[in-house]
């Protein structure tokens, strides 16, 4: 996933961010978690249904629930009005053009 380089209109050029250690561990555990579990996922299981099925078990509510709680730790950081224009400009969300009825009938990427 590519990010867009950001530039909200008004918006100061800052270099850089005071941040909470512990939000930084927060954030950056769970980033790693990710990119680790995803990776072995996808290096260890050749099958498609396999690979699935291990997505299944690994997206857990827990884990939509730790990555929200990271993001609100880490929105302290960011203005809002910053944050609604990465937000509405920049973040490449899921879409939604593969469902019908409720039902995910092909694959797409945003």
């Amino acid at each position: 996933m590519k990010l867009k380089t950001p530039r909200a209109s008004g918006a100061r050029k800052v270099k850089s961010v005071r941040i909470d250690k512990a939000d930084l561990v927060e954030a950056w555990s769970l980033l790693e978690n990710l990119a680790v579990s995803l990776d072995q996922i996808g290096g260890a299981l050749d099958d498609r249904a396999d690979q699935q099925h291990a997505l299944d078990n690994y997206l857990t509510p827990e884990l939509a629930q730790a990555i929200n709680r990271a993001r609100v730790r880490l929105s302290r950081y960011l203005p809002d009005a910053e944050a609604e224009w990465l937000s509405e400009h920049v973040i490449p969300y899921w879409n939604y053009k593969g469902m019908k009825n409720g039902k995910y009938l092909r694959g797409t990427r945003t």
